[in-house]
């Protein structure tokens, strides 16, 4: 490992710079980003395929309070690791502090190309069936769940690419909808146990009965549960501008994450109630058919409405966030420089945007969820557990003592469990296994191909003509196109 102690991206540079009076996050808007970038439409995706898994009502629930307490562990970890190391970026600059530029723009990669566009996959194709169920009470075919996928990301390609404000402010008031949804799935459980006459048979759903013993089907189970936590690092990439940091980071975490964590197990709790155990586990449309069950074709159509907000207010968010990534890795040179350019007049980075849309067109044709989930739990997961090495390691390197420290048997627990994690995969024979070998594959080429743009004298055939043509190019749009150079 190679510590980084006085170099800084320009990006981190000026945001960790200045008094604490720049800083503009309290502790109420600590607890409203980590509740809105973790509530999100995985709980209206995930529960049956946990239920699936794990074979009984109680084991889900069990995995769901345990991927909570995970959460709220490698939260802790992460807010050592930033009163360690101030400043906006989250596991950018943890890895390139540690582990040196190489890796840290490997995880720029890894995000651009295959986290952000497999959660938005995932989520555009889960919407797509709820309408589908909806309207008219089947199954979308594998060509109308493609195309209706690229056509729903080429629509939020445009409203990003017009106006970030614009997408934000749709995104604050669609966040409304989506935790009123949530709410009334939570609300529908308790009705429907304190009406019916049968209570002790529907109570008795969510006992250990049946439970599944193979460890391995339980923590395939767990990979729904954590993707819905996924979020809890949402501070570390904003914590130059928490106030009173420290405090502000921990409490956020700890209040958001266990709203959140409350808010999963009844919402899991109600499905398993309300459902038939057979639709429960085959169901591609939890949310609208407990509506349905519960209040009727209003109800049903509720609560479309409201995973269909959840949906479009989490795919805006991932295009604006992928572009700007991807714009940064424009900028480091790992792909095109005209990647690296924004429209003078909306300010927004057109040709980083139109990537985002092509790399997740290209996902939508994978149309298992179950793969997707499984790759986007290994690569994230991956980079999580290099940032808790990196935090033993400076805590034994390092003499400075930062004013926050977590005890030292979390981070040795949470490395455990990622590492079980990341590797669970590998265990199970013939698909999933293939998974993780694809998984580990795309690894490797993303860190070779932050270490080949690395080496600015490595003799390729042709890359000087490429490098010289991509200039060409962008300089052309800039003079001619009412482009500029993007310096987010």
């Amino acid at each position: 490992m190679t510590v980084e102690k006085d170099e800084e991206t320009p990006l981190i540079r000026k945001q960790s710079t200045g008094s604490n009076s720049g800083k503009k996050l309290g502790l109420v808007n600590c607890i409203s980003m980590v509740m809105s970038m973790t509530v999100g439409a995985g709980i209206f995706i995930f529960p049956n395929l946990v239920v699936d898994q794990a074979k009984s009502g109680g084991l889900s629930l069990v995995l769901w309070s345990l991927a909570g307490l995970v959460a709220a562990s490698a939260s802790l970890c992460y807010t050592e690791l930033a009163s360690r190391i101030p400043g906006n970026g989250g596991e950018y600059i943890y890895l390139k502090r540690t582990y040196g530029d190489k890796a840290a723009n490997t995880f720029l990669l890894a995000c651009g190309f295959i986290k952000y566009p497999a959660v938005t996959i995932i989520i555009c194709q889960s919407s797509i069936s709820y309408l589908s169920n909806g309207i008219r009470s089947t199954d979308p075919s594998t060509t109308e769940l493609i195309v209706y996928c690229i056509m729903a990301v080429f629509c939020i390609t445009i409203l990003v690419g017009v106006s970030t404000k614009i997408a934000s402010s749709i995104i604050s008031i669609l966040n409304t909808f989506k935790v009123i949804g949530l709410i009334s799935i939570i609300v529908c459980g308790i009705y429907y146990v304190v009406t019916k006459p049968n209570k002790d048979r529907l109570i008795k759903k969510i006992d250990f009965s049946n439970s599944t013993t193979d460890p391995r089907m339980i923590m395939m189970g767990f990979f729904g549960c954590v993707s819905s936590y996924d979020g809890w690092n949402a501070l570390s990439m904003v914590a130059g501008e928490v106030s009173n940091s420290e405090r502000n980071i921990v409490v956020g975490n700890g209040v958001a994450l266990t709203m959140t964590m409350i808010l999963y197990v009844a919402a899991s709790a109600s499905y398993i109630v309300v459902l038939p155990e057979t639709l429960m586990k085959t169901s591609t449309a939890v949310a609208s058919d407990l509506g349905k069950i519960a209040a009727g074709p209003s109800g049903e159509i509720y609560m479309i409405f409201c995973v269909q907000c959840s949906a479009l207010a989490t795919t805006i968010a991932l295009a604006i966030c992928n572009s700007r990534l991807l714009t940064r890795a424009a900028r480091n040179n790992q792909i095109p420089s005209i990647f690296s350019l924004r429209h003078t007049r909306t300010k927004t980075p057109l040709f980083s945007i139109a990537l985002h849309f092509l790399i997740v067109s290209c996902y939508s044709f994978v149309t298992s969820i179950k793969s997707i989930v499984t790759i986007l739990v290994i690569v994230s997961w991956w980079f999580y557990l290099l940032c808790f090495i990196s935090l033993i390691y400076l805590r034994y390197t390092e003499t400075r003592k930062p004013r926050f420290c977590v005890p030292i048997i979390i981070p040795i627990i949470v490395i455990a469990f990622s590492i079980v994690l990341v590797a669970t995969p590998a265990t199970i024979p013939h698909g999933t296994r293939t998974l993780f070998l694809l998984s580990i594959c795309l690894l490797l080429m993303l860190f070779g191909i932050s270490y080949l743009t690395a080496l600015k004298s490595l003799p390729i055939p042709g890359k000087h003509a490429v490098n010289a043509a991509s200039q060409s190019i962008t300089e052309w749009f800039v003079k001619n196109m009412n482009f500029e150079r993007s310096l987010e």
